[in-house]
Order: C-alpha cells, then sequence, then structure tokens
C-alpha cells in the first residue's frame, strides 16, 4: 500500500542530477521525495570526483613546490604526509555531505535511502536491503537520475586514460 503522502515528484538517485533536481523542485514549491542507494550525493562525493580532486590539488601543489626555483623561489623538498593528506581529503567530502543535508533540510525534501523502483504507474519502491523492509512512494511525477557506470565496447580497449582519445582498438592498428 502506498504511503498516505502523494508527492509531487519522486527522484529516483540521489548524486548531482538527483539532487539538483529534487532542489529546485522544492524551490517551485513542489512536494518532493529523494530516493538513493548509497548515500546523499551519490558516489561523486564519496568515491569518485571530490576525491579524486582533492588528492589531484595535493599533487599538483606538490609538483609546483619542486619547480618553483623555475620562479626563483627557493622553498626546499616538500616533505608529504599520507594521513594528512587523506585526513584533509575526508574532511572536505564530509563537508560536502553535511552541505547536502543541510540542503535536504532547508528546501523541506524528503530524503530516503534505498534502492528506488518503479513499481507501478505513479509508485516508487524503497527497499531498505540491509534492514530489508519496503516503503511505497506514490508520485505524480517520477525523475530517473541514476546516473551512470561505464560499459565496454566489444572490440575496444581502454588504456586507462581520460576519454575515447585513449582507447585503442584490440584488433588491427590506431
Amino acid at each position: 500500500m502506498p504511503t498516505d503522502i502523494v508527492y509531487d515528484a519522486v527522484i529516483i538517485g540521489g548524486g548531482p542530477g538527483g539532487y539538483s533536481a529534487a532542489f529546485r523542485a522544492a524551490q517551485l514549491g513542489l512536494k518532493v521525495a529523494l530516493v538513493e542507494v548509497f548515500k546523499l550525493g551519490g558516489v561523486c562525493p564519496y568515491g569518485g570526483c571530490v576525491p579524486y580532486k582533492a588528492l589531484e590539488a595535493c599533487a599538483r601543489t606538490v609538483a609546483t613546490v619542486q619547480t618553483a626555483d623555475q620562479f626563483g623561489l627557493s622553498v626546499g623538498r616538500p616533505k608529504t604526509s599520507l594521513p594528512a593528506i587523506v585526513d584533509r581529503k575526508d574532511a572536505i567530502v564530509e563537508r560536502l555531505a553535511a552541505d547536502l543535508r543541510a540542503l535536504v533540510n532547508e528546501n523541506k525534501v524528503d530524503y530516503f535511502q534505498g534502492l528506488g523502483a518503479i513499481r507501478e504507474f505513479g509508485v516508487v519502491t524503497v527497499r531498505d536491503i540491509m534492514a530489508g523492509t519496503e516503503i511505497l512512494l506514490q508520485g505524480r511525477n517520477i525523475v530517473l537520475a541514476t546516473g551512470s557506470k561505464p560499459r565496454m565496447i566489444p572490440g575496444i580497449a581502454a588504456d586507462g586514460g581520460y576519454g575515447f582519445g585513449y582507447l585503442e582498438f584490440s584488433r588491427g592498428a590506431r
């Protein structure tokens, strides 16, 4: 049986696309439910782009310091502390997570952690995998913002680069 609350929009996927849609819909006066299986924010803040960029910024800073003599500066060899680098990355991730939770509250978005699926027209199931429970949400509109995951194209192997410019055909010349 669906919940007594009928949402104007039920958004499945709490990553950047989903939470942006949820916040904007709520700002326009709609009653919104946001469903995410992982954590609010999706993969990006926790194991994707945000941690990567925090670590990359550290690496770029070390590289800049190592070449400071090119700018007429003498700073010596940088000393790194992996625990401090990881702590900084973790603090950035936690700050972003806290900001997202605050925006959910500020925009009065109902957040549900669990695996969202369309059960039938206007009904979304949210299954808490750990607890083994399931709830139903009614929605006048359903937005799918579930992100993506890589899938290899048969005959093309990735070489570890960034994008199609770095792919090579596994059979034949480039």
